[in-house]
């Protein structure tokens, strides 16, 4: 028996590398980001028609321009006006 992670295990984590690094570059394009692995697989799947077992959506992340309340550091929404 193996003691690593596997193919599909690698397949998450170059998954999450790939989306860090999107977000990082839109981070310095000034976008905000967030990504989530908490949507209708098979809905977006068929919406990309998408051909299973070969392919699969394993993330998805949404990209634009932040409010102005919002801080890229923290990734949370800042005081305005002292509210």
């Amino acid at each position: 028996a193996s003691a690593g992670i596997g193919a599909f295990g690698t397949v998450y984590i170059e998954a999450g590398h790939i989306a860090q690094n999107i977000m990082l570059v839109a981070t310095e394009l000034g976008l905000a980001g967030v990504q989530t692995n908490a949507f209708l697989h098979d809905q977006v799947e068929r919406l990309l028609t998408v051909t299973a077992p070969t392919q699969a959506v394993l993330y998805a992340i949404a990209l634009g321009e932040p409010s102005d309340d919002y801080d890229p550091i923290s990734g949370e929404r800042r005081a305005v006006n002292g509210a």
